[in-house]
């Protein structure tokens, strides 16, 4: 949570996405009607933070700006590894500013660039400490298993942060075999609310997306799926460009 909490979401929205991007706040979509809405977007909070990080015994004792703890005898720096995409360039200066705001509380983060390709083969094999990455969805109802059950995390699949005990995936299972939506809102409810206690993953947002049709072009329908529009149902007004 602390974490979370020096992590600056609105800043990072403002000053590199124009501000045309929506927080989230939860492993579910805030623009599904199922989204948990009393579950609120963490606040840049570096004193909350750094009360949090005092409580859990991680104190400068040194001087040297960095947070540190005795663990079985040894002192531990609160230094870690945060591993991102090297392009595009947007990215790796997120990534510095993320850097920039945890110092302000003591945490070091030592930035490593990969390859996308090579940054998923390292998140699969749990070969990480942190990582700047994304994740896509659909309008359909979700299944929770792939990203949040314990079995992703031990066959190598994509619960990445290793989130999960007998609990959540009995609740994982329970929303997957569960058609009545009135029955299956609250079950999403409670996984969600593991989820945000928890806070295993960052929640930060998810960009705007811009969809141009030309003006000769009428029925157009826009559909929150990829490729945003239905294009069988474009009718042709025009055949001139103009």
């Amino acid at each position: 949570r602390a974490i979370a909490l020096l992590t600056p979401v609105d800043q990072i929205v403002k000053q590199f996405l124009l501000g045309k991007a929506m927080r989230i706040t939860t492993l579910v979509s805030p623009l599904k009607p199922e989204h948990d809405t009393t579950l609120h977007a963490l606040p840049f909070d570096v004193a909350q933070a750094k009360k949090l990080l005092d409580d859990a015994g991680w104190k400068d004792s040194d001087g040297d700006n960095v947070r540190d703890k005795m663990i079985d005898g040894v002192k531990v720096k609160f230094e870690f590894e945060l591993s991102c995409p090297s392009a595009p360039k947007t990215t790796v200066d997120i990534v510095k500013t993320i850097k920039d705001a945890m110092y302000q509380a003591g945490i070091l983060v030592d930035i490593k660039t990969m390859d996308g390709p090579a940054l998923q083969k390292a998140m699969r094999k749990h070969d990480f400490d942190m990582a700047f990455s994304g994740v896509g969805n659909t309008s359909l109802p979700d299944d929770f298993t792939q990203l949040w059950a314990t079995s992703s995390w031990t066959s190598g699949g994509t619960n990445f942060c290793g989130f999960g005990n007998a609990e959540s995936d009995k609740k994982i299972a329970q929303i997957a075999e569960t058609v009545d939506y009135e029955k299956r809102v609250p079950l999403i409810h409670q996984l969600e609310k593991m989820v945000y206690d928890e806070q295993p993953v960052i929640f930060m947002y998810y960009p705007n997306r811009k969809i141009v049709s030309h003006k000769r072009f009428g029925n157009t329908i826009y559909t929150f799926d990829r490729p945003g529009v239905l294009l069988n149902n474009f009718k042709l007004l025009s055949a001139t460009s103009d």
